[in-house]
């Protein structure tokens, strides 16, 4: 599937402007913007679940959809354009070519009615091929896309097409695949690629799964070349007996900050939910099925050193649920005034939201699925005296958050996001100095739902909150979507960028800001 079509933009509350025979607008009310003037060609690049049924089979989980990824284009001089495609994985291709569920999937099993035909396939490995969730470039330029339980998968940016499996050549292949990648963390600085895995080496000492922790990354010199090999830069393996989904992690300076909560992956439950699967054919495991939340069980932040991989230092917390971390940076304190501090803002949760069912998650009924977000609080941990204490944002129900990417990785004074505004989704700015929080006050909460918006820096600027947010809203009563331009700086609207009606654009899922044009 591959769609290029013009969009209508519109003044905020005013009538679409025409677009041109030639699929592109001009729009005035994106000329001048802090969008037009943030970068020459700016992408907002995304990808999320999109498609849920084959034939009459339907998958288990949001997760499981297949990955559609899509492209919005502002120009500088305020043309708009957009594309989307299908990530062509072999998960797909196996799907559409037999009109069911044919393959495994996170969550989801194929469609098969024989016990037998079943029983063989367990002995099927998994491709792992659905990157529906994060977007990222490698050495730059080199486009993947990656999800809970895929592979990382490489496409072109230009046309959409997909590369395939990013074909790794190091010595981390011969352990076996890696699951559940964290979303990777560029640096901001030198262009390395960092972000970490869980992979289930087999023991020869017990004839078991030995589970560990994966922390590599992908040096700025790699090859551009789109769909050469690619060498890992193994940082550190962590041994643990209850590996936990890693969401996010942090890059410092010098370090970076890994958090293992108490929701280790749950074994019983897993084979439970083959054993079901292959009795009656129905599969009913989700991600609460191969996860037990645990919280005798303390949280355990790591520092580890970027350079060394030395785990520097490692703090025990209060257990908490997370999904996304905020930011992390260095700085003096302590008694003494010159302790080694790194502060950490996450998004915590008390306990695990209730997973992702597939018709709530595709409805957007964000209050009943996800409860909206969570309390941000900042950790600060002494490197020198393995001290950590947390301070927290009451009454803050929030999520999605993004920074400008020119203070990530020290310290920062906003973040932006979405907050739970009486079971709808609200698009906000913060201040994590005083605490205090900016509404898109042009949003109709009665039906317009907002996503994790992506900050659009201003070059030449160095004020922190200087540049644009793009969100993708749903309009709930009708299933349009628009995609909304504010001034980060005041959260007032300047422009709604809308794609054509009855047009499905995922409303999960992932996406970053590239510079420059395609």
């Amino acid at each position: 599937m591959f769609m290029a079509f013009p969009v209508l933009v519109s003044l905020p509350f005013g009538r679409p402007s025409e677009w041109s025979a030639l699929h592109v607008c001009r729009p005035k009310c994106l000329s001048g913007t802090n969008v037009t003037r943030a970068a020459q060609g700016p992408l907002t690049v995304h990808a999320g679940p999109a498609k849920f049924e084959f034939g009459d089979d339907e998958f288990v989980d949001w997760v499981d959809g297949q990955a559609m990824l899509y492209r919005l284009k502002i120009g500088g001089d305020g043309d708009c354009q957009y594309k989307n495609r299908w990530l062509d994985t072999w998960n797909h291709r196996m799907h559409r070519e037999a009109g069911r569920i044919a393959v495994r999937e996170t969550c989801s099993r194929p469609s098969l009615k024989n016990f037998w035909e079943r029983f063989m396939y367990l002995f099927s490995p998994p491709n792992n091929e659905n990157g529906n969730l994060h977007i990222s470039q490698i050495a730059g330029s080199r486009c993947v896309s990656m999800s809970v339980g895929s592979a990382c998968l490489e496409f072109e940016l230009d046309n959409m097409n997909t590369l395939g499996k990013v074909p790794f050549d190091d010595e981390l292949v011969e352990g076996g695949p890696l699951i559940f990648h964290a979303e990777p963390h560029v640096d901001k600085d030198t262009g390395e690629w960092v972000t970490c895995a869980i992979q289930l080496r087999i023991s020869p000492e017990d004839m078991g799964l030995k589970p560990e922790y994966v922390v590599f990354s992908v040096m700025p010199d790699t090859s551009k070349t789109p769909g050469a090999p690619v060498q890992r830069r193994l940082i550190r393996r962590i041994s643990t007996e209850y590996p936990s989904p890693v969401h996010t992690i942090a890059l410092t300076k010098k370090y970076i900050v890994m958090i293992q909560i108490p929701y280790p992956l749950n074994w019983d439950g897993m084979l439970n939910a083959e054993a079901r699967w292959l009795m009656n054919g129905v599969y009913e495991g989700n991600l609460n099925d191969y996860n037990t939340w645990q919280p005798e069980r303390p949280t355990t932040i790591r520092i580890i050193n970027r350079i060394t991989g030395e785990e520097t230092q490692t703090f025990e917390t209060d257990p908490f649920f997370f999904f996304h971390i905020i930011n992390s940076f260095e700085e003096a304190g302590g008694p003494s005034g010159e302790d080694e501090i790194v502060n950490l803002d996450v998004v915590c949760y008390n306990e695990p939201p209730v997973g992702f069912p597939l018709r709530q998650a595709r409805s957007g009924d964000v209050e009943d699925w996800r409860g909206g977000g969570g309390e941000v609080r900042r950790f600060a941990m002494n490197i020198r005296t393995g001290e950590c204490t947390c301070t927290g944002w009451p009454d803050n129900c929030f999520d999605e958050p993004k920074i400008n990417p020119k203070v990530d990785g020290i310290r920062h004074k906003y973040s932006w996001g979405v907050i739970d505004d009486n079971g709808m989704l609200r698009l906000t700015k913060q201040d994590h100095d005083s605490q205090e929080v900016w509404k898109w006050e042009g949003q109709d909460v009665s039906r317009e739902l907002p996503w994790q918006p992506v900050f659009v820096p201003e070059p030449y600027s160095n004020e922190e909150d200087a540049g644009a947010i793009l969100s993708f809203v749903r309009d709930q009563p009708t299933g349009d979507t628009f995609c909304v331009v504010l001034d980060s700086k005041t959260m007032q609207e300047q422009a709604r960028i809308h794609f054509p009606k009855g047009h499905h654009v995922p409303l999960h899922g992932h996406g970053t800001f590239i510079s420059g044009g395609v």
